[in-house]
This record gives C-alpha cells, sequence and structure tokens, in this order.
C-alpha cells in the first residue's frame, strides 16, 4: 500500500507491479477485497496490464459506483500500457467504468455482449472481455444484477451453454457477493466437482466470470 502526496490520507494508491500474475485465486483475493471510498490504483512501473486484470478491475470498480458512487481512480500509466490497451478494442470501457488523468484512445471492440446479459444485468453496468493467442482463449466480463436474482448453478449453465464449454479444457471461474466458484473444465470430468470458498459478503449482488480455454 503506497500513499502519495497527490491524493488525502483516505484516498488508497496500489501498486501494480504484481498485475502480470495470472493466478485466478490472487485476483481473487485482491480485486474482491474490502473496497474504501475514493480508492484509486497507480500504474507505476507497470509496463502492461493483461486483459484479465483489466477486467477485475473494471468489476471492482462497478462494485465502488454502486456502493459509493465513485469511479476507482487509475493514474500514472506507461505509453505501453495504453498503446496495449489502446489495441485491444475495449478502451470504452476503461473510459466508462473508471476515472484516468485522460481519456485512452484506441479502437473500440464491435463484438456483440451475450445473450444473458439484457435480463441479467442492469443496463450499461456491465462487461465481456476476449482475446486468443496460440495457446489460450480468455473470455472474461460480469456485471452488477438487475432485481431478478439468478443462482450459481444456473449461471454456470448459462456460461457453459453461450460459450459452448463442454468439450473444452481449461478452467471457469465464477464470483458472486457471497462465493468464489471454480471448475476445471474436462470433457472427461462428468460430476461436475466445483472448488467453493466462502466469502465476505457485498453490499451489492453481482456476478464476474474468468474462462480461460486450452486451444
Amino acid at each position: 500500500m503506497i500513499e502519495t502526496a497527490d491524493f488525502v490520507q483516505e484516498k488508497k494508491n496500489k501498486n501494480l507491479e504484481w498485475i502480470h500474475s495470472e493466478n485466478i485465486y490472487s485476483h481473487d483475493s485482491m480485486f474482491f477485497g474490502e473496497i474504501p471510498e475514493n480508492e484509486s490504483w497507480s500504474f507505476c512501473d507497470t509496463q502492461e496490464i493483461s486483459l484479465t486484470s483489466l477486467a477485475f478491475l473494471c468489476m471492482r470498480s462497478l462494485l465502488s459506483q454502486e456502493l459509493y458512487s465513485k469511479k476507482i481512480k487509475v493514474t500514472q500509466m506507461s505509453q505501453i500500457s495504453k498503446a496495449k490497451l489502446g489495441k485491444s478494442g475495449y478502451t470504452n470501457y476503461f473510459n466508462e467504468f473508471l476515472e484516468s488523468e485522460s481519456p485512452v484512445l484506441g479502437i473500440t471492440n464491435k463484438k456483440e455482449i451475450p445473450s444473458f446479459y439484457t435480463d441479467l444485468f442492469t443496463e450499461k453496468h456491465f462487461f465481456h472481455f476476449d482475446s486468443e493467442d496460440k495457446k489460450t482463449k480468455i473470455v472474461t466480463g460480469g456485471g452488477i444484477f438487475q432485481e431478478k436474482k439468478t443462482n450459481a448453478n444456473e449461471m454456470i449453465e448459462k456460461l457453459i451453454q453461450e460459450f459452448n464449454l463442454r468439450e473444452k479444457t481449461g478452467h471457469l471461474f465464477l464470483r458472486t457477493k457471497l462465493n468464489s466458484y471454480l471448475y476445471l473444465l474436462n470433457p472427461d470430468n462428468k460430476s461436475k466437482t466445483f472448488y467453493i470458498q466462502q466469502k465476505n459478503s457485498f453490499a451489492v449482488d453481482f456476478l464476474f466470470y474468468h474462462i480461460k480455454l486450452d486451444l
């Protein structure tokens, strides 16, 4: 935890050097910990940010908006980080959900959101990312629930159907206000065994998912 002269004492400023890690449990612990009011994250010394980490940070900022009507502030972004984000196609989400010194310029991804989003999340309080390289594909997103809730089992089935996961290998991670769920995708796994961790409850009902597929 680092305090800087640019912010009053109660504002938080977090260094993101660790953010290159793709360990899903470390992301769960860091991004879904207690959210103080007037939080900011510093990209000092961080050359780039992964799409996974951007998704977790956007979800955290959505929760901050629901709790305090304030976005999370991002500071000291490097030119490399801005350039990579600009090419990702998701600058619209960054500029809409996070507060920064200046908007990040770049292309906008025109891909459609998953079909179940409209009935599940409140308007403009959701996002969906995907990226692919030679070895893996990442599909991640989330949002704030409407009054109509869904349980974890229903949500898992929606994700499996939406992204055709039954014959894939990788993992499906799900985070709600109460629990985290990790399902190791494997066509030979017929038992659907989930690793479940109980979490401190948020005042906001939300859902976040992260799917990593082997190619």
